[in-house]
């Protein structure tokens, strides 16, 4: 952190991944289990990195998680009879670590997402389960439509890099040239005027 403020580069800290001692240690792409925990990790941090401590500069960036719409990074995605359970759980990781963010620094800018950008929104044998960022996103809304975030994070890659950044890919996946109707979808699941990618 004081390597980039030296630089003058403005750091987003991703809080991602779960210490062995918090989920009795299923891994850490498994949620706590206990959401408070992860609040509790999430205000320390931002508290730390607030600005009111002389050495450690401040972060104006949090974002909560990695690609939670795969299984490498949030598992279980799917119950045994094949039905999307990662949108409510991430719902209570954001709400926990948004709240714990905002009690440390009420300035701090959260993100919500940071989502891949496909997903099969099934369980397919041989493949890593994921949902795709359109369909995810929409889950998590239906969970909770006043989940706290500021913005929505997104990794629009594309599906490999023979392919051009903005070729299409078909919705509810989402490259760069989906990110448009991306963020006025958000709008509409959260019910909010102007959800920002």
């Amino acid at each position: 952190m004081r390597s980039a403020a030296q630089r003058r580069i403005e750091v987003l800290l991703t809080i991602w991944g779960t210490p062995s001692w918090a989920n009795g240690g299923a891994g850490a792409n498994v949620a706590p289990s206990h959401p408070s925990d992860l609040g509790d990790f999430a205000h320390a941090l931002a508290e730390r990195y607030s600005g009111s401590f002389a050495g450690f500069p401040p972060v104006r960036f949090f974002s909560i998680w990695n690609e939670p719409n795969s299984s490498l990074f949030l598992r279980p995605q799917f119950d045994s009879r094949g039905h999307p359970v990662a949108p409510r759980v991430y719902a209570l990781l954001v709400r926990a670590a948004y709240d714990g963010i905002k009690r440390a620094d009420p300035d701090a800018l959260v993100a919500a997402g940071e989502t891949a950008p496909r997903g099969h929104d099934r369980p397919v044998a041989g493949l890593r389960d994921s949902e795709s960022p359109g369909k995810f996103a929409r889950l998590v809304a239906a969970v909770d439509p006043q989940l706290p975030f500021d913005s929505w994070a997104h990794h629009p890659y594309p599906r490999s890099d023979r392919e051009r950044p903005g070729a299409a890919q078909p919705w509810p996946n989402v490259g760069l040239s989906g990110l448009a109707r991306f963020e006025a979808e958000l709008s509409g699941w959260f019910d909010r005027r102007g959800v920002e990618l």
